[in-house]
């Protein structure tokens, strides 16, 4: 009966360092998506977004055509105002590269 008890307050002890383990690896984890998220949400909210194989600064703002519906808009290429389809990329101005849209950055 004391041997039971003392061997169960000993296997509840042992799982304590795991489970801080876990916590501090659960923490660690989610400060770096939080600080990538950031990251991401302040670059759509700029004016420009830089194309990564050129580094040409792309307006944000501007005519877009939007490829489901065809309608021409003026505003944020990431949705279009017509039909409110979203934008997964749009072509860079000065190499024509796709830019992707993080569409889970946005709010």
């Amino acid at each position: 009966m004391m041997l039971r008890r003392v061997l169960r307050i000993a296997l509840s002890l042992a799982r304590l360092p795991l489970y801080a383990a876990y916590g501090a690896w659960a923490i660690l984890s989610g400060a770096i998506a939080t600080r990538r998220r950031l990251g991401a949400v302040a670059r759509l909210l700029g004016e420009t977004i830089q194309c990564p194989t050129c580094s040409t600064a792309n307006a944000i703002h501007g005519r877009w055509r939007c490829r489901r519906c065809s309608a021409e808009y003026l505003g944020p290429v990431f949705e279009c105002l017509v039909c409110s389809a979203s934008a997964t990329h749009f072509p860079c101005s000065g190499c024509g590269a796709s830019i992707v849209i993080d569409r889970r950055a946005l709010p």
